[in-house]
């Protein structure tokens, strides 16, 4: 229950309302506002929309959004970068620190912030310092892409590399300046990079052939996270693998030409 509609009102982002929706068979605007789940008033409290009154269980808590299931650990995006903490008005956090099973959940999420693929963090929790326990610093474009290089040389074998931009190197000079995500879809590896604005592929889908489906898949997902404000792209393609676009659905463009010393 909430006692008002602020950050702790859970969020969520333009895939979990896609999978929400299709899941419920609502759409979005039923659930949500923005980015975050709608609330209604109930004895002068408000609770999630997907809060059954009745037995106090969530509807749909098999495919919660992300938010949700870290709680009560928290995922925050801060200008000095990507920050996990506990909030400390959870019993669980209050009354086991120092044992065993604390020290396993921390553990854990430790473990699951060092994998290969990090969540979207939709907000700045900083200014609720007083409410939290600092855990640790995320780093999503160093160690995170680093991590990922085995996988996405693999796929790199089996793709065509007529172009130099198609090297782990590449991909890596960029770390500094934007996130990456790696998603494999239908048999390809998509290797989306990301900012506040949005994402785009920095490669077309990789694998031994590209797959429309993945091509689809990506554009939906650059479109959703965009909202207008960037241009959903891929990059660095070569002229041998533009037949593998629809022309009358994608737009081909010079972008530059390559080059060699």
């Amino acid at each position: 229950m909430f006692t008002e509609d602020g950050d702790w009102t859970p969020h969520v982002t333009a895939f979990e309302k896609d999978r929400l929706a299709a899941l419920l068979h609502e759409p979005p605007a039923v659930f949500s506002s923005g980015s975050k789940l709608c609330l209604h008033i109930e004895e002068k409290k408000k609770r999630c929309t997907f809060l059954n009154s009745s037995d106090h269980h969530c509807r749909v808590y098999a495919a919660r959004p992300f938010e949700c299931a870290l709680y009560p650990f928290v995922f925050s995006r801060e200008r000095s970068g990507l920050r996990v903490y506990a909030h400390l008005a959870c019993p669980f956090v209050t009354e086991t620190q120092g044992t065993p099973a604390w020290d396993a959940a921390v553990a854990e999420i430790r473990a699951f912030f060092q994998g290969p693929q990090i969540p979207e963090a939709l907000v700045d929790y900083s200014p609720h310092q007083m409410e939290l326990l600092e855990l640790f610093d995320v780093d999503p474009a160093g160690d995170i892409l680093w991590k990922a290089r085995p996988r996405i040389e693999t796929f790199l074998k089996h793709s065509s590399r007529v172009i130099s931009a198609k090297a782990f190197v590449n991909l890596f000079a960029w770390k500094d300046f934007f996130g990456h995500e790696v998603q494999e879809i239908d048999g390809n590896l998509c290797v989306f990079l990301t900012q506040k604005i949005g994402s785009f592929l920095y490669w077309p889908p990789l694998g031994e052939k590209i797959s429309p489906a993945a091509v689809e898949a990506c554009f939906k997902k650059m479109r959703a996270g965009q909202k207008g404000r960037g241009l959903a792209r891929i990059e660095n393609v070569s002229e041998a693998e533009l037949a593998a676009f629809d022309r009358s659905r994608y737009v081909p463009f010079v972008r530059g030409h390559e080059y060699c010393y």
